[in-house]
Order: structure tokens, then C-alpha cells, then sequence
């Protein structure tokens, strides 16, 4: 079992695997034949308890913004049914509520930008839990090198590997002894876009966050995913 994780995973995980995995410029691997194993990346990330635990706090996250969602969606329909009560008892042509009904349209637009720049926030927290989750990854690996394999495979890009040469349960088991440590980082943190305009990198803090999004995000603080029964903060 591993012990003092404070955060693990889902988006890009098996691309991050593959490139660890990858022998080209891996002299632990590469220099040479000899003993090769391969490695399920897809199983990898169903069993191994790092990578469960970044995809649990994920997970969480994105139930809470979908739960948001849904109560806003659910304000907006009323807001809908009451403008077409209005527009039908007033007996006047649509187009004489034209500014209202845009009105109500750019609101849509407002809530449907504003979610989706907290998933993709959520996004990019997730990337950074991941890669601090790589030395990790590498280390098992490495271990296992030392141990006899010279070259070892994601089980997806092999097109045929003998069962005596999966050694997913091995690499699983050594990842969960270790004493893995990393934090799922404030969303918060995270911008869509940077005060320059342009795309932030996970793990990159930006001082000034997308209009859309600095008001309601769930979690205001970092939360180690041990910390499961801390709820996320309500707006």
C-alpha cells in the first residue's frame, strides 16, 4: 500500500507511460539485447494506486463543477420559460424582445465558457500531478532494469509478447511499495489563457485568471487526495 500519497491520474496517462517507456536514448534499456518485458500501460493505470488516487481527485473536481452546472442550467430554464410566458401574454412579435432574448443568449454563452475553462483548469491540475508522478515511474523502472530487463515495452505498441514476458503485475506492485508523495494542485492555480493572452503550461501559476472562471472554482487550497472526506467548497 503507499503511504503518505497526497495526490495521481487519467488524461494523457498512457502517453506519459509510452514516452517513459520509450528506448530511444534509454541506454538502462537499449544498449544492448537480452531480457525484455512488456508492460500494460491501460492496466497500469486500472490497478496502480497512484494513478487511481490523481484520477479519484480529478473525478472530484469535475462532480463538483458538474453539479454546478446542472443547478445553473436549471436557473437558466426558468429564466427561458419565463421570457417566452412574457413574450407570448404581451400578443407582440418576437423581434419587439429581441435585446432581451440576446441578452439571455450571450448568458448561455457566459455559463457554457465558464465550465468548460474549470474542466480544462482541472486539466492541466491534473498534468502537473502527473508528471510529478514520473520520477516515480522512472525509479520502478529503473529497479527493474538493474533487476535483469534491458529493454522494456508498452504492451499496446508490441504486436505480439508472450504471457512469461507481461511484467504489468511486477511494475504495479513495486510502484505501490513506494513511498509516493505528490499534491494535486489548486485548480485555481491554473489559467485558461495568461495575462499575455496566450495558452498556460500546467504547473505554471498565473497571477491573473480568465474572467470566466475566477469566480467559481471549487477548491480555493490544494488538497492532498488522502484528504478524501474534505469536502470541496461551495460558492
Amino acid at each position: 500500500m503507499n503511504k503518505g500519497i497526497s495526490a495521481g491520474i487519467k488524461y494523457g496517462s498512457i502517453v506519459v507511460l509510452s514516452a517513459v517507456l520509450a528506448c530511444f536514448g534509454t541506454n538502462v534499456f537499449c544498449e544492448k539485447s537480452g531480457k525484455t518485458g512488456v508492460l500494460d500501460n491501460e492496466k497500469v493505470l486500472m490497478t496502480a494506486e497512484p494513478f487511481q488516487a490523481i484520477l479519484g481527485e480529478e473525478s472530484r473536481y469535475l462532480n463538483a463543477i458538474k453539479a454546478r452546472q446542472a443547478e445553473d442550467e436549471k436557473m437558466l430554464q426558468g429564466e427561458l420559460t419565463a421570457l417566452q410566458e412574457k413574450i407570448k401574454k404581451s400578443g407582440k412579435p418576437e423581434n419587439a424582445f429581441q435585446k432581451e432574448i440576446n441578452a439571455f443568449r450571450q448568458k448561455v454563452v457566459f455559463y457554457n465558457q465558464k465550465y468548460q475553462a474549470q474542466r480544462n483548469l482541472v486539466a492541466a491540475a491534473s498534468q502537473s500531478a502527473r508528471q510529478q508522478l514520473d520520477p516515480f515511474v522512472r525509479a520502478v523502472l529503473d529497479e527493474m532494469g538493474k533487476a535483469g530487463y534491458e529493454i522494456i515495452l508498452p504492451k499496446q505498441n508490441v504486436m505480439y509478447a508472450s504471457p512469461v514476458a507481461d511484467i504489468t503485475a511486477d511494475f504495479v506492485e513495486r510502484l505501490n511499495a513506494k513511498e509516493v508523495k505528490i499534491t494535486f494542485p489548486d485548480p485555481m492555480q491554473f489559467a485558461v489563457m495568461n495575462t499575455n493572452g496566450g495558452q498556460a503550461k500546467a504547473g505554471e501559476a498565473v497571477a491573473k485568471p480568465a474572467e470566466q472562471v475566477k469566480a467559481d472554482v471549487a477548491v480555493k487550497t490544494a488538497t492532498p487526495v488522502k484528504e478524501d472526506e474534505e469536502k470541496i467548497n461551495k460558492k
